[in-house]
Parts: structure tokens; sequence; C-alpha cells
């Protein structure tokens, strides 16, 4: 799986302390913006548009301001125009999880507004992060 490392900053709290429930969607798509621009290194990003069709987030323990996490992701599905990523936040002190998470995308040509096949080079790319199904 692909890594970055996220601080929770004070703003991304709630009244009790807690990271914020919709802050972990920013450390989902940091990862994920990440992920396509070192793991794919396309010439022009605007060659293959990616639009989120679906995303999911389900929340296992709290995190606070100053935590230090790690938000990764892998490809878990990939289709004829559409890949699913699974995504995961830890707790960099134990490398627990913290959240887990799925990103729909699908791949989109802005000029007929409409869904494209991902290209090979894409796909290739892409296989290569594909991760085996959990049993």
């Amino acid at each position: 799986m692909h890594e970055t490392s996220v601080y929770v900053r004070f703003c991304e709290t709630d009244a009790f302390g807690h990271t914020n429930n919709t802050s972990y969607f920013y450390y989902f798509e940091e990862s994920r913006m990440k992920f396509f621009h070192e793991v794919m290194q396309l010439e022009d990003a605007t060659e293959v548009g990616m639009v989120v069709a679906r995303l999911t987030c389900d929340y296992i323990h709290q995190t606070y301001a100053n935590d230090t996490l790690i938000a990764r992701t892998s490809v878990e599905k990939l289709g004829t125009k559409s890949l699913t990523l699974r995504q995961e936040v830890l707790r960099n002190t134990d490398r627990e999880i913290v959240a887990t998470g799925q990103c729909t995308l699908v791949c989109f040509d802005n000029k007929t507004q409409s869904s494209i096949a991902i290209p090979d080079i894409v796909r290739e790319r892409l296989q290569a992060h594909l991760i085996q199904p959990q049993t």
C-alpha cells in the first residue's frame, strides 16, 4: 500500500477533542492524490480524469490533535471504466488501524462529459498496486 504521513491539526478536531469524522475524508483525499501523483507518474495529469463516484469511511478508534497518522491507499478492484481504492488510516505510534474506507473512481473525459475506458498505460500501473482479496 502507498503510505502518506498526516498530522492532526487542532482545527480538525471536534468539541470533544476527537478528530472530527469529516477530517478522515481529507486524509483519504491526500493519500489518494499522492498515490496518483507518485505511483501513476503521468506526463500530463489531464490525460486521464478520475471522478469520485462513491466514498465511504468506517471509524474504528479515536484520534486526537497532534497525533501523527499514516494514510494508506491501494487498488482493491479494477474494472473497465472504474476502480475501487482501499484506504486506511493508522496511528503512527502503534500502526493500529483507526479508520478504513473505499473510494470508487470513474475514468472520465471532460470534453465529452462521459465515462471512458481506463487507458492501458494507466491500467498497467494500477494493476501493479492491486491487492489480493482478503479472506
